[in-house]
């Protein structure tokens, strides 16, 4: 067996590193769509992993997966098996399971496949190349929880890596509600500066809207700008507002990870900062050609996401120096 510490172990790239890193030790790990086998020979040769099982829907990598194993003298410590998907993975062989470079809608549909197997698991490690948002909607319905989550960037492109458990305990705490607050209050003030308005409470849209472009500060609250209207049309009208605002942020979580959010890692803030640079670019180059419905309604969609774009970085300003403030008290 090849030893770790004298650098002849098998070397993994970035993504597979992080997916790598967040392998339980001790856990009997399922490769899924392992390809070359770099990961699982990996796992052994550093003693995080006993044994582990390879697996791929296609012969000719599974069988350069073989030969890498054999290379590695680690035949007695990984079995190959030609699966689709986790289909051919027997319940209770595996602690850990890690599918990595396949797009999210192929984990999704590999994770359906297989879901009688989920519950005994301790854990997922996942790394989609595509549909993120709708992978990690997924999860989330599915009562799958990421309780840690990895960025990295790779050939010009970040890519995710989350750790998902089917298990968590809840507590009473809740560190984030200052952050979340912070994004939900900045949602519901675009929502009274926007088109978005008309859809949530038509009957006070027009006022609202009129009032926030004389009032291009926004430094009223949504409950001000209602005031001035019947209790019963402000009644609904909050409550509209608070549901669409509600089911946003979790639109944006899902699209950029709340524990990346609240954990404020430094690689999300590099991504929010170059999509607010290339949606600046876009915007600018639909505003010189808004002449068709079409460009119209795409260039409405660019100004929602560069809005969220802007509010995550805000808050991570706001997280960052409501953090030292406590620092300095304590």
């Amino acid at each position: 067996m090849q030893d770790i510490a004298d650098g002849t172990a098998q070397k993994l790239s970035l993504r597979l590193q992080a997916a790598a890193d967040f392998v339980t030790p001790g856990s009997r790990v399922a490769d899924v769509g392992t390809d070359h086998g770099h990961l699982p020979i990996y796992l052994i040769q550093c003693g995080k992993c006993p044994c582990a099982v390879a697996m791929d829907i296609r012969r000719g990598p599974l069988q350069r997966a073989k030969e890498h194993i054999a290379d590695a003298g680690l035949c007695d410590n990984i079995k190959t098996r030609l699966s689709d998907g986790m289909l051919g993975l027997l319940p209770g062989e595996a602690d850990s399971i890690v599918i990595a470079g396949m797009g999210g809608m192929t984990i999704i549909q590999i994770l359906s496949a297989s879901s009688g197997l989920l519950p005994d698991l301790k854990e997922l490690i996942l790394a989609p190349q595509s549909d993120i948002a709708k992978v990690r909607r997924f999860l989330r319905e599915r009562g799958l929880v990421i309780d840690r989550e990895n960025l990295v960037l790779e050939d010009g492109k970040f890519y995710p890596i989350m750790h998902v458990v089917t298990k968590k305990v809840f507590t009473n705490a809740d560190p984030h509600k200052k952050m979340r607050e912070g994004i939900c209050k900045k949602l519901a003030e675009n929502y009274l500066h926007s088109d978005g308005l008309e859809e949530i409470c038509p009957n006070i849209a027009g006022p609202c809207i009129q009032h926030g472009e004389q009032n291009e500060t926004g430094s009223k609250s949504a409950e001000e700008y209602l005031q001035p209207y019947h209790q019963e049309e402000m009644d609904a009208g909050e409550h509209m507002l608070e549901k669409q605002v509600t089911a946003h942020f979790q639109q944006m979580m899902d699209q950029y990870g709340e524990y990346m959010v609240y954990a404020q890692h430094p690689m999300l803030r590099a991504m929010l900062e170059r999509d607010e640079q290339q949606l600046g670019k876009i915007l600018l180059a639909l505003e010189k050609n808004a002449k068709s419905e079409e460009s119209r309604q795409r260039r409405l969609e660019v100004e929602g996401r560069l809005r969220d774009v802007r509010i995550l970085l805000e808050e991570f300003i706001n997280e960052q120096q409501r953090n030292e403030q406590q620092r300095n008290e304590q």
